[in-house]
């Protein structure tokens, strides 16, 4: 086929200059997954990552002990935060923003935070993953009352997006929260989502996976023993909901057992690659042919035995 590139040879520049270009176009990538546990997952998760153009990804429930920052491989970073066997937080930097990442926040082993300077953009991004129905409500309070207090540092002048696992159900109906549930939500409200769209409002954010008309299979984001939910949410600040772009969920993605992956595309640009200089000089060859009388001597005399 005309312009692809023969088996066996290296591909044209051209060609990779164009796939380059046409990947710059595309909208900036975030998804976020509960991966239930992480271990023997990080490289199907990276390559899963990498086929769906993903380029940052909070996980929830990784259950990893400590704080580091690991190659997962396909390019991709990962930065992860847990004090125990159980629940653990992280955040995955494709390899276009690795070295745009300025910060690291680890704040519990429920949340954790990467400030990300783009040159034209700067995104702080939280990866969060709210206690379970069956947990305390004093478990619960401490969560949203460190979340709610670490947003409130945040300064105006970064882009907010908050993704994660956080264990409730905000329902189809928008009653009372018209200006941040966009009203194409799923299922029926509980105690949590009320929660969560409280927190929502008092930090003035909307839900992104809540404002798009989608079919069911692109706003459930758990399944188990035939129970479906939308427990996984994306939340940026209203101000900034010009930039989003669409959110759904992937269905077909069987990196965790239980969970979908959830992605959200922003109108963002990625920071350009810089290409690498070289010190090859051009021959000038008009100095050449001014200099001839001088040069051809010199040139001759290197050729002659």
């Amino acid at each position: 086929m005309r312009g692809l590139p023969v088996k066996g040879r290296s591909r044209p520049k051209t060609l990779v200059r164009q796939h380059e270009q046409q990947r710059a176009r595309l909208p900036m990538r975030l998804a976020t997954l509960n991966v239930g546990t992480l271990t023997a997952r990080s490289r199907e998760l990276a390559s899963s990552l990498r086929s769906r153009h993903v380029d940052v990804c909070c996980i929830q429930e990784t259950r990893w002990k400590g704080s580091k920052c690991v190659e997962i491989g396909d390019g991709y970073k990962l930065m992860y935060h847990g004090t125990t066997d159980r629940n653990g937080v992280g955040i995955v930097i494709s390899e276009a923003l690795r070295n745009h990442v300025t910060s690291i926040d680890c704040i519990s082993d429920r949340l954790m935070a990467v400030k990300v300077d783009t040159g034209k953009t700067v995104m702080r991004i939280i990866s969060a993953y709210a206690p379970q129905v069956g947990c305390t409500s004093e478990e619960k309070s401490s969560f949203y009352e460190d979340l709610e207090q670490y947003v409130h540092t945040i300064g105006d002048e970064e882009v907010l997006l908050l993704g994660g696992d956080l264990n409730g159900h905000v329902g189809e109906e928008r009653e009372g929260f018209n200006r941040w549930h966009g009203g194409y939500g799923y299922g029926m409200r509980n105690e949590e989502g009320q929660r969560i769209l409280e927190f929502a409002a008092v930090s003035d954010l909307i839900i992104a996976n809540t404002q798009f008309r989608k079919r069911k299979s692109h706003l459930v984001t758990f399944a188990s023993g035939g129970r479906e939910a939308q427990i996984d949410f994306w939340m940026l600040r209203r101000r900034d909901r010009n930039i989003l772009v669409d959110a759904k969920v992937i269905p077909s993605d069987h990196v965790a057992a239980q969970h979908h992956l959830l992605v959200m595309d922003l109108k963002i640009s990625r920071p350009r690659k810089a290409r690498p200089r070289t010190d090859t000089q051009r021959i000038k060859w008009w100095k050449l042919r001014e200099q001839k009388d001088n040069v051809l001597p010199t040139l001759l005399s290197c050729l002659t035995p």
